[in-house]
């Protein structure tokens, strides 16, 4: 849940006056678990932790996070959502492994052969001047 401008007044003056928990203890009222786990999901409104802000003070109880802004007039509830172990994505089992000295000596030693013998659309005397100047690819 996020409020900002006027709506966040009325729970801003409540965390004032009541400190943070009650005003996670007021904004939790808006939280219908499932749904409301199902709504940020599908609004790409999940985060690892709590989004802080410079200026934003931040304050936790239970599976709640709760950060807010007096200056800004802003307030904003988290809820902690643990995926089950059977929902989580598993790593790569594979890793990236670079080529081996030989294989990309193998590949250079090919390119340096096309540039000696040389390419379709070099003229047939280039070749044999870049052999006895020793320039390569």
């Amino acid at each position: 849940m996020f409020l900002q401008g006027e709506e966040a007044d009325q729970t801003l003056d409540l965390i004032d006056r009541g400190g943070d928990e009650a005003g996670i203890e007021h904004l939790s009222m808006w939280d219908y678990g499932d749904e409301t786990t199902n709504a940020a999901f599908e609004n790409g409104d999940v985060h690892d932790t709590a989004p802080v802000y410079p200026g934003d003070r931040q304050a936790e109880t239970g599976d709640y996070a709760m950060t807010y802004n007096l200056q800004a007039g802003h307030v904003a509830l988290y809820r902690r959502h643990l995926i089950p172990a059977e929902d989580a994505i598993d790593p790569p089992t594979t890793a990236h492994v670079p080529p081996t000295r030989n294989t990309a000596g193998r590949e250079t030693a090919a390119r340096r052969s096309a540039v000696r013998d040389g390419g379709w659309f070099e003229h047939p005397g280039v070749a044999a001047v870049k052999q006895a100047r020793g320039l390569s690819l």
